[in-house]
């Protein structure tokens, strides 16, 4: 259950939501729209639940589609989410822990010592370059934990959930101290700081205003609708553990999965609801709204370089304790991104591996080092991948702007696996399995629980795949985003394709591997 909350970012996930969800949905009613995301996600969630429980040494999209659906579509799309853009991400973790975590801090250094060169560095951090270099020393963290044996991670882990836990605590703590009149004037005494001048607080709402923002155009429910696909760019992998589920005692015990999948995302939703609610009490909804509008747009027209984020509003609040809230939160994201980057190297090594043994990727994936007990060479293939990501993220124009990619393109996978699960217990050679699973017990009017849920969990994914494709805001939706997703998943059919007539030269169909199933 930890895992799968470090997973989803139950720190660094409600900052990002709140921000995007106002700037893209001004109309919307965010904790609505957070609640309506988390009752909706758990559908998708107890598909996963069922699935695991019935093939529990097997877990992963992978299998699911590639066992239950097709051998083509099982590789194509699980690999293409679960391989490139999985560790794609890794590009949202360096920018996180830059711009979320180390600039407050560093601002907040500078402001205390009097040190321009401090402040300097804090703005670097907002740059691409910054927020690459970031990346890269994460990812190499990442990489040397993942090579390590396993029970490492499992004791760090401890750590990781107790600093991220401990930020949100003191980001709450040090924004419910004060009431929005004194948070306004703490804001307004910063911002003087940077020569603004006056009520700078409302000269960011005016001013947004004037450009062409209405940050409060009243309620919409195609706003409040909006806010799943920024509430949704995380909270969408609490199934993340199903990749592990070869390593989890009793993973085939229903009871043990609803609390550490559907659990872990209902929770995590809980928090992050928490969160918007103080944001918008203390801080202000038509404040975040306009200065994260003015950030993207008119960053020109700002007295400072202040990112929009929940974590550097908590040490504004308290001016005699700004340094310590800037550190502890400093921590907690530092330990936010590690898991990530962790999390997004994990499920690409477990699906080459799942490759391997299907003879459709090199052998060389699937090797155990005899000293660490962990696939090496399947680690290091994806550093290496990780690598040229962030350096094509950095140098290629037109990427840049498309780190939310990542999210809209893992969305094919889900909704085919939500498409397996609802005709996992009526096709021919997965009905025995079905019937001998755990699972097979839930049903509703006599249909399986799997499928009905399996039909309504489509429906959310179909719909933030909608709001994506159609909302510019949410930082999808141009050319060179849609290209880059359609233009990854056409490269893995033509490996594919490719490697089945390869390895049929050699005498080996493929094919017969995905008709091999997992033991009941």
């Amino acid at each position: 259950m930890m895992y799968n909350m470090l997973t989803v970012g139950i720190l660094s996930g409600a900052v990002y939501a709140i921000s995007t969800a106002l700037y893209a949905f001004p109309g919307a009613n965010l904790l609505l729209g957070m609640g309506i995301t988390a009752v909706w996600g758990a559908f998708m969630w107890i598909v996963y639940v069922f699935l695991v429980t019935a093939m529990p040494r097997t877990g992963g999209d992978y299998i699911y589609e590639s066992r239950i659906l097709n051998s083509a579509i099982g590789f194509i799309f699980p690999m293409g989410a679960f391989v490139f853009w999985c560790i794609y991400w890794v590009i949202f973790g360096g920018t996180t822990l830059a711009i979320y975590g180390v600039n407050p801090f560093l601002a907040t250094l500078a402001l205390r010592w009097n040190r321009p060169e401090l402040l300097g560095m804090a703005n670097w951090l907002l740059t691409a370059d910054g927020s690459a270099i970031v990346a890269l020393v994460m990812l190499f963290l990442a990489t040397i934990l993942l090579i390590l044996p396993v029970r490492f991670y499992t004791r760090i882990q401890w750590i990781l959930m107790g600093s991220v836990l401990l930020s949100i605590i003191v980001i709450l703590g040090s924004l419910l101290s004060v009431d929005q009149a004194t948070f306004v004037a703490n804001f307004n005494g910063w911002a003087r700081q940077f020569g603004a001048s006056g009520n700078y607080y409302q000269h960011v709402i005016d001013t947004a205003k004037a450009n062409g923002f209405n940050p409060s155009p009243g309620f919409s429910w195609y706003a409040t609708l909006g806010v799943m696909p920024a509430t949704w760019f995380l909270l969408a992998w609490a199934f993340w553990s199903v990749a592990q589920a070869g390593e989890v005692k009793r993973a085939e015990n229903v009871k043990q999965q609803f609390i550490m999948i559907p659990g872990a995302g209902l929770l995590t939703a809980v928090v992050w609801i928490v969160i918007a609610l103080v944001a918008i009490s203390i801080v202000g909804q038509e404040f975040i709204a306009s200065l994260t509008f003015l950030t993207f747009q008119h960053p020109d027209l700002l007295a400072t370089s202040v990112p929009p984020y929940t974590s550097f509003f908590a040490s504004i609040a308290r001016p005699e304790l700004d340094l310590l809230v800037a550190f502890v939160v400093m921590a907690g994201f530092f330990c936010s991104t590690l898991q990530i980057d962790y999390n997004t190297l994990f499920m690409p090594v477990r699906n080459l591996l799942a490759g391997s043994f299907d003879r459709v990727l090199p052998e060389a994936f699937s090797e155990v080092h005899p000293k660490f007990h962990t696939p090496v060479k399947a680690i290091l293939f994806c550093l290496l991948v990780g690598i040229v990501q962030i350096a094509a993220w950095r140098f290629i124009p037109g990427l840049v702007s498309t780190v939310a990619a990542a999210s809209f393109a893992q969305q094919a996978p889900l909704l085919l696996t939500c498409i397996a699960g609802v005709i996992f217990p009526f096709r021919r050679k997965t009905k025995e399995i079905y019937a001998s699973s755990p699972g097979a017990k839930y049903k509703v009017a006599g249909i399986p629980l799997i499928s009905i849920c399996g039909v309504i969990g489509a429906g959310l994914i179909v719909t933030v795949i909608y709001y994506w494709a159609t909302v510019p805001a949410l930082g999808v939706a141009d050319p060179t985003a849609l290209s880059f997703v359609v233009g990854v998943y056409a490269f893995m059919a033509i490996y594919y394709f490719a490697a089945r007539i390869y390895r049929k030269r050699q005498g080996v169909d493929i094919t017969k591997a995905f008709h091999e199933l997992p033991p009941m």
